[in-house]
């Protein structure tokens, strides 16, 4: 190119004729550059583009960054995530029959608490069974807790710490406005946070866990058995007379009785599974149905789940003569599969 250049000039006779080739051939480099230069921003520069692509700038998705734009979220970022529940999707089923003219059981379920609460502090289920004659005491545990727990002025933290704290104060109160000799109610919370399962138990009321067709008792009953039976295991008392004591059934913890000594409650949650039951029972239930039928009643059950409670308290009812607990209660709770 530059030979070529040399060999216009020289061939040029005239002076103004060389100026002119001089221009002509500097205005056909910048051409060239100009041509090259548009070469490269139309295909070299895609090349890079889909490099860059390649190493992991497709998140990008398609979308434009717009300088107007005051922060750019690529789309992977903007998928919808929906916000954990408090709890599993729950189905829930109850029952009471009784044979005295007023209830003595309450039952009381967080059905009506906003989400946003119960992804808080979490779904609380409970079942209060009152002591003898008293039909006003378990209705207003259930009340009083129920409140309590879902109250914004809550200073507790842990489920743990608010039912020792609830316990202590209403088992005071009960005592000190009480006429009668003994008041009182047995109470049977559960609370499912995050598929964690917490139970609190006072009392007599049973709760039993179905998994798979399996089913285990998680609480016991606050008896005199306890006592007897440890003063067994201490050699103070001997088997036969611990198993014949007339005082071996009667309740000894229940909110109400000046002194709650025995709570069952867990530290470590049980992780609640697909398809898992609970089943709260009073005394007056598994009193009267064995704990085999009990859960036979249970697994072979195949009805609407909302039903089972009321047949198990129906066949109760059926098989009881005039019993001396009048009150037969069940509440289910069902993971849904």
């Amino acid at each position: 190119m530059i030979n070529l250049f040399l060999d216009v000039i020289s061939g040029a006779q005239n002076p103004m004729s060389q100026t002119m080739t001089i221009v002509l051939f500097a205005g056909l480099l910048v051409g060239l550059g100009l041509i090259g230069s548009g070469i490269y921003l139309k295909f070299g520069k895609k090349e890079v583009d889909m490099q860059e692509s390649e190493e992991g700038y497709d998140s990008y998705d398609g979308e434009i960054y717009n300088d107007d734009d005051e922060v750019y979220v690529p789309k992977k970022t903007k998928e919808y995530v929906e916000p954990q529940r408090a709890y599993s999707e729950i189905e829930v089923g109850n029952s009471i029959k009784t044979n005295a003219y007023k209830v003595r059981d309450s039952i009381r379920i967080a059905h009506d608490i906003d989400d946003d609460v119960l992804r808080k502090n979490g779904y609380l289920a409970m079942l209060c069974d009152g002591i003898e004659s008293d039909e006003d005491t378990p209705a207003y545990i259930s009340k009083r807790i129920m409140d309590k727990f879902y109250s914004e002025d809550r200073q507790e933290s842990s489920i743990q710490d608010f039912f020792e704290n609830i316990i202590d104060k209403l088992d005071a109160e009960i005592m000190k406005f009480t006429n009668s000799e003994k008041s009182g109610t047995s109470l049977l919370a559960c609370v499912l946070m995050n598929n964690e399962l917490y139970i609190i138990g006072v009392g007599a009321a049973r709760l039993y866990h179905f998994r798979s067709g399996n089913a285990k008792q998680l609480t016991s009953e606050h008896t005199y058995s306890i006592e007897l039976d440890n003063r067994v295991k201490k050699g103070e008392l001997d088997v036969i007379e611990a198993q014949n004591d007339p005082h071996r059934n009667d309740l000894i913890s229940y909110i109400g009785v000046g002194g709650v000594n025995y709570i069952d409650m867990n530290d470590v949650p049980i992780i609640m599974q697909e398809g898992d039951i609970l089943l709260f029972c009073s005394d007056g239930l598994y009193n009267i149905l064995s704990e085999d039928e009990i859960i036979d009643t249970v697994n072979g059950y195949e009805g609407i789940f909302q039903n089972c409670a009321k047949v198990l308290t129906t066949a109760a009812m059926e098989k009881s003569v005039k019993t001396k607990d009048n009150d037969i209660s069940a509440l289910m709770i069902k993971t849904s599969e």
